[in-house]
Protein backbone atom coordinates (compact mmCIF):
# COMPACT_ATOMS: atom_id res chain seq x y z
CA UNK A 1 0.00 0.00 0.00
CA UNK A 2 0.90 3.69 -0.97
CA UNK A 3 -0.12 5.78 0.75
CA UNK A 4 -2.35 9.17 -0.37
CA UNK A 5 -0.25 11.54 -1.65
CA UNK A 6 -1.65 15.22 -0.49
CA UNK A 7 1.44 17.53 -0.55
CA UNK A 8 4.12 16.33 -2.44
CA UNK A 9 7.92 17.66 -2.91
CA UNK A 10 8.54 14.85 -5.17
CA UNK A 11 6.34 12.20 -6.67
CA UNK A 12 7.52 8.73 -7.69
CA UNK A 13 8.66 9.57 -11.48
CA UNK A 14 11.16 11.84 -9.91
CA UNK A 15 12.48 10.10 -7.00
CA UNK A 16 16.57 9.94 -6.65
CA UNK A 17 18.61 7.03 -7.52
CA UNK A 18 20.33 5.62 -4.62
CA UNK A 19 22.68 2.08 -4.50
CA UNK A 20 22.78 -0.54 -1.99
CA UNK A 21 25.15 -2.78 -0.89
CA UNK A 22 23.87 -6.34 -0.57
CA UNK A 23 23.81 -6.82 3.42
CA UNK A 24 24.86 -3.39 3.40
CA UNK A 25 22.05 -0.66 6.11
CA UNK A 26 21.92 2.58 5.60
CA UNK A 27 20.19 5.68 7.88
CA UNK A 28 18.28 7.73 5.07
CA UNK A 29 16.57 11.34 5.72
CA UNK A 30 14.01 11.55 3.65
CA UNK A 31 14.36 15.57 3.62
CA UNK A 32 17.25 14.74 1.29
CA UNK A 33 15.40 13.49 -1.64
CA UNK A 34 13.28 16.79 -1.67
CA UNK A 35 14.67 18.39 -4.53
CA UNK A 36 12.11 20.12 -6.26
CA UNK A 37 12.52 23.70 -6.58
CA UNK A 38 9.15 24.79 -5.55
CA UNK A 39 9.56 22.12 -2.81
CA UNK A 40 8.25 24.22 0.39
CA UNK A 41 8.48 21.70 3.09
CA UNK A 42 11.88 21.88 4.85
CA UNK A 43 11.81 18.97 7.22
CA UNK A 44 9.38 16.03 8.08
CA UNK A 45 8.03 16.31 11.76
CA UNK A 46 7.62 12.39 11.95
CA UNK A 47 7.78 9.69 9.93
CA UNK A 48 4.59 7.15 9.91
CA UNK A 49 5.24 5.04 7.61
CA UNK A 50 7.70 3.51 4.79
CA UNK A 51 7.01 0.85 2.53
CA UNK A 52 9.11 -0.25 -0.44
CA UNK A 53 6.81 -1.31 -3.51
CA UNK A 54 8.81 -4.49 -3.80
CA UNK A 55 8.63 -7.36 -0.82
CA UNK A 56 11.96 -8.53 0.01
CA UNK A 57 14.35 -6.32 -1.89
CA UNK A 58 14.75 -3.93 1.24
CA UNK A 59 14.26 -4.34 5.25
CA UNK A 60 13.33 -1.64 7.07
CA UNK A 61 15.38 -1.92 9.96
CA UNK A 62 14.74 1.18 12.21
CA UNK A 63 12.08 3.98 11.68
CA UNK A 64 12.99 7.06 14.08
CA UNK A 65 11.18 10.53 14.11
CA UNK A 66 12.96 12.01 11.08
CA UNK A 67 15.49 8.90 9.66
CA UNK A 68 14.98 5.15 8.59
CA UNK A 69 17.16 2.39 8.57
CA UNK A 70 17.52 0.29 5.38
CA UNK A 71 18.72 -3.36 4.81
CA UNK A 72 19.84 -4.71 1.28
CA UNK A 73 18.55 -8.00 1.20
CA UNK A 74 18.48 -9.56 -2.25
CA UNK A 75 20.04 -7.54 -5.48
CA UNK A 76 16.98 -6.13 -7.29
CA UNK A 77 15.44 -2.73 -7.06
CA UNK A 78 12.35 -1.13 -6.15
CA UNK A 79 10.66 2.01 -4.94
CA UNK A 80 10.26 3.45 -0.99
CA UNK A 81 7.39 5.37 -0.09
CA UNK A 82 8.51 7.65 3.27
CA UNK A 83 4.96 8.91 4.63
CA UNK A 84 5.23 11.94 7.20
CA UNK A 85 3.45 14.88 9.01
CA UNK A 86 5.25 17.99 8.39
CA UNK A 87 3.51 21.14 9.43
CA UNK A 88 0.85 19.61 9.81
CA UNK A 89 0.29 17.98 6.43
CA UNK A 90 0.59 14.31 5.44
CA UNK A 91 3.48 14.37 2.54
CA UNK A 92 5.31 11.98 1.13
CA UNK A 93 8.91 11.66 -0.15
CA UNK A 94 10.28 8.67 -2.47
CA UNK A 95 13.42 7.10 -3.24
CA UNK A 96 14.34 4.44 -5.57
CA UNK A 97 16.82 1.66 -4.04
CA UNK A 98 18.49 -0.37 -6.23
CA UNK A 99 20.77 -3.38 -4.21
CA UNK A 100 23.48 -4.55 -6.30
CA UNK A 101 26.79 -6.70 -4.86
CA UNK A 102 29.90 -5.29 -3.75
CA UNK A 103 32.60 -5.26 -7.32
CA UNK A 104 34.92 -3.06 -5.15
CA UNK A 105 35.82 -2.29 -1.77
CA UNK A 106 39.19 0.15 -1.30
CA UNK A 107 40.71 1.96 2.19
CA UNK A 108 43.44 4.48 1.37
CA UNK A 109 45.28 5.56 3.67
CA UNK A 110 46.10 9.68 4.50
CA UNK A 111 49.77 9.32 4.14
CA UNK A 112 52.56 11.69 4.53
CA UNK A 113 55.23 9.90 2.26
CA UNK A 114 54.70 10.56 -1.60
CA UNK A 115 55.14 6.61 -2.52
CA UNK A 116 54.39 4.55 0.78
CA UNK A 117 54.73 0.94 0.65
CA UNK A 118 51.50 -0.54 0.09
CA UNK A 119 50.37 -4.42 1.41
CA UNK A 120 51.21 -4.02 3.89
CA UNK A 121 51.24 -0.41 4.83
CA UNK A 122 54.08 0.37 7.17
CA UNK A 123 53.04 2.58 10.60
CA UNK A 124 54.94 2.90 13.47
CA UNK A 125 52.84 1.59 16.47
CA UNK A 126 50.21 4.11 18.23
CA UNK A 127 49.91 5.83 15.49
CA UNK A 128 46.57 7.30 14.15
CA UNK A 129 45.92 7.18 10.38
CA UNK A 130 43.08 8.87 8.48
CA UNK A 131 41.19 6.38 6.00
CA UNK A 132 38.89 6.96 2.66
CA UNK A 133 37.03 4.07 1.55
CA UNK A 134 34.69 3.34 -1.24
CA UNK A 135 32.05 0.49 -1.96
CA UNK A 136 31.44 0.52 -5.86
CA UNK A 137 29.14 -1.90 -7.86
CA UNK A 138 30.23 -3.21 -11.39
CA UNK A 139 29.30 -0.18 -12.91
CA UNK A 140 31.15 2.34 -10.15
CA UNK A 141 27.93 3.12 -8.63
CA UNK A 142 28.34 4.29 -5.04
CA UNK A 143 27.36 1.32 -2.76
CA UNK A 144 25.61 2.82 0.54
CA UNK A 145 26.51 0.63 3.50
CA UNK A 146 28.13 1.01 6.54
CA UNK A 147 31.21 -1.29 6.10
CA UNK A 148 31.19 -2.44 10.12
CA UNK A 149 35.07 -2.90 10.08
CA UNK A 150 36.95 -5.71 12.12
CA UNK A 151 40.30 -4.45 13.02
CA UNK A 152 41.46 -7.10 15.60
CA UNK A 153 44.34 -5.42 17.69
CA UNK A 154 43.47 -1.59 16.65
CA UNK A 155 41.15 0.89 17.68
CA UNK A 156 38.41 2.93 15.57
CA UNK A 157 36.87 5.87 14.83
CA UNK A 158 33.51 6.19 14.77
CA UNK A 159 31.66 6.09 10.96
CA UNK A 160 31.40 9.49 10.17
CA UNK A 161 28.12 10.82 9.38
CA UNK A 162 28.63 10.79 5.61
CA UNK A 163 30.01 7.02 5.52
CA UNK A 164 33.35 7.95 4.12
CA UNK A 165 36.19 7.75 6.38
CA UNK A 166 37.68 6.07 9.47
CA UNK A 167 40.16 6.59 11.73
CA UNK A 168 42.71 3.75 12.60
CA UNK A 169 44.64 3.48 15.59
CA UNK A 170 47.80 1.79 15.63
CA UNK A 171 48.43 -0.90 18.45
CA UNK A 172 51.01 -0.23 20.68
CA UNK A 173 52.98 -3.35 19.75
CA UNK A 174 54.66 -4.95 16.82
CA UNK A 175 53.32 -7.25 14.13
CA UNK A 176 50.96 -7.46 11.44
CA UNK A 177 47.53 -6.58 11.10
CA UNK A 178 44.73 -7.16 9.26
CA UNK A 179 41.14 -4.91 8.17
CA UNK A 180 38.09 -7.01 7.29
CA UNK A 181 34.53 -6.19 7.10
CA UNK A 182 31.47 -8.61 6.80
CA UNK A 183 30.23 -7.35 3.68
CA UNK A 184 33.45 -8.39 1.85
CA UNK A 185 35.45 -12.33 1.98
CA UNK A 186 38.66 -10.29 1.05
CA UNK A 187 40.68 -8.41 3.38
CA UNK A 188 40.86 -4.55 2.72
CA UNK A 189 43.65 -3.67 4.81
CA UNK A 190 47.33 -5.01 5.79
CA UNK A 191 49.80 -2.84 8.18
CA UNK A 192 52.68 -3.77 9.39
CA UNK A 193 53.38 -1.71 12.61
CA UNK A 194 57.01 -0.97 13.83
CA UNK A 195 58.45 0.54 16.31
CA UNK A 196 61.93 2.92 15.80
CA UNK A 197 64.50 0.06 16.78
CA UNK A 198 63.24 -1.84 13.38
CA UNK A 199 63.83 1.93 11.69
CA UNK A 200 66.90 1.51 9.30
CA UNK A 201 67.15 4.02 6.60
CA UNK A 202 66.14 7.30 5.64
CA UNK A 203 65.24 8.90 1.88
CA UNK A 204 64.82 12.30 0.43
CA UNK A 205 64.43 13.90 -3.18
CA UNK A 206 62.91 16.45 -5.36
CA UNK A 207 59.64 16.19 -6.62
CA UNK A 208 58.66 16.35 -9.28
CA UNK A 209 62.38 16.59 -10.46
CA UNK A 210 65.24 18.01 -10.41
CA UNK A 211 65.39 20.58 -12.75
CA UNK A 212 63.22 24.21 -12.51
CA UNK A 213 62.62 27.58 -14.13
CA UNK A 214 64.06 30.66 -11.90
CA UNK A 215 60.39 31.25 -9.74
CA UNK A 216 59.17 28.22 -9.65
CA UNK A 217 58.36 25.40 -6.28
CA UNK A 218 59.97 22.64 -5.94
CA UNK A 219 59.66 19.77 -2.86
CA UNK A 220 61.48 18.35 -0.80
CA UNK A 221 59.95 15.08 0.21
CA UNK A 222 61.26 12.66 2.61
CA UNK A 223 60.66 8.96 4.04
CA UNK A 224 61.85 6.82 6.77
CA UNK A 225 62.20 2.99 6.21
CA UNK A 226 61.91 -0.14 7.98
CA UNK A 227 62.70 -3.35 7.09
CA UNK A 228 63.68 -2.01 3.58
CA UNK A 229 59.93 -0.69 3.48
CA UNK A 230 58.67 3.12 3.34
CA UNK A 231 56.85 4.29 6.49
CA UNK A 232 53.23 5.54 5.34
CA UNK A 233 53.66 8.36 8.14
CA UNK A 234 55.67 9.15 11.44
CA UNK A 235 56.06 12.45 13.54
CA UNK A 236 60.31 11.48 13.45
CA UNK A 237 61.96 15.39 13.49
CA UNK A 238 63.61 16.64 10.17
CA UNK A 239 66.10 19.50 9.62
CA UNK A 240 66.92 21.12 6.26
CA UNK A 241 69.96 23.40 5.70
CA UNK A 242 70.39 25.17 2.64
CA UNK A 243 73.46 25.82 1.81
CA UNK A 244 73.10 28.37 -1.34
CA UNK A 245 70.59 30.89 0.15
CA UNK A 246 71.14 33.05 -3.13
CA UNK A 247 69.95 30.46 -5.31
CA UNK A 248 67.02 29.09 -3.62
CA UNK A 249 65.15 29.69 -0.63
CA UNK A 250 62.25 27.98 1.66
CA UNK A 251 59.02 29.11 0.41
CA UNK A 252 57.20 31.63 2.48
CA UNK A 253 60.77 31.52 4.84
CA UNK A 254 63.14 33.46 2.34
CA UNK A 255 65.03 34.60 5.02
CA UNK A 256 65.34 31.44 7.09
CA UNK A 257 68.24 28.97 5.69
CA UNK A 258 67.81 26.30 8.68
CA UNK A 259 63.94 24.77 8.67
CA UNK A 260 62.90 21.84 11.38
CA UNK A 261 60.06 20.27 10.00
CA UNK A 262 58.04 16.58 11.09
CA UNK A 263 56.32 16.25 7.93
CA UNK A 264 57.41 14.78 4.52
CA UNK A 265 57.34 17.56 2.13
CA UNK A 266 59.04 20.93 2.87
CA UNK A 267 58.88 23.76 -0.58
CA UNK A 268 62.12 25.65 -1.77
CA UNK A 269 61.62 28.47 -4.08
CA UNK A 270 63.53 29.36 -7.11
CA UNK A 271 65.54 32.50 -6.91
CA UNK A 272 67.78 32.63 -9.53
CA UNK A 273 70.00 30.34 -11.87
CA UNK A 274 72.63 27.75 -10.40
CA UNK A 275 72.49 25.00 -8.32
CA UNK A 276 70.36 24.88 -5.46
CA UNK A 277 71.95 23.00 -2.34
CA UNK A 278 69.85 21.51 0.84
CA UNK A 279 71.03 18.99 2.95
CA UNK A 280 68.20 16.96 4.94
CA UNK A 281 69.12 15.52 8.13
CA UNK A 282 67.05 13.32 10.37
CA UNK A 283 69.58 14.66 14.11
CA UNK A 284 67.63 11.24 16.15
CA UNK A 285 69.01 8.88 14.01
CA UNK A 286 72.51 10.31 12.53
CA UNK A 287 71.04 10.17 9.06
CA UNK A 288 71.15 12.80 6.46
CA UNK A 289 70.66 13.38 2.27
CA UNK A 290 72.53 16.06 0.38
CA UNK A 291 70.24 17.13 -2.31
CA UNK A 292 70.85 19.25 -5.86
CA UNK A 293 68.37 20.92 -7.72
CA UNK A 294 70.00 22.43 -11.19
CA UNK A 295 67.77 26.38 -11.78
CA UNK A 296 67.62 27.67 -14.80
Amino acid sequence: MIWLLLFACVGPGTAPDMFMAHDGEWTFDPDHFCDAINCRFDEIDEIVNVIPEVDGVVEVVNVDPTTFSLRGETIGDTLVAVSGMDGGDLVERYVHITVAPISIFRISLRCDASEPNDLPWVLPINTDVYANYTVWDNEYNDLLGYPEFEAEGMEMSELDPDGTHVTFTMPDQPGDFEVTSPLTTDFLARFQVVDEDQYDAFEAEFWPDEYLPVGDVVSIRTALLADGQRLCKDDVRRVATISTPEICSFYGEASTIELEDSSDSLKLYALAAGTCEVDVSVPDFGWSEQLTAIIE
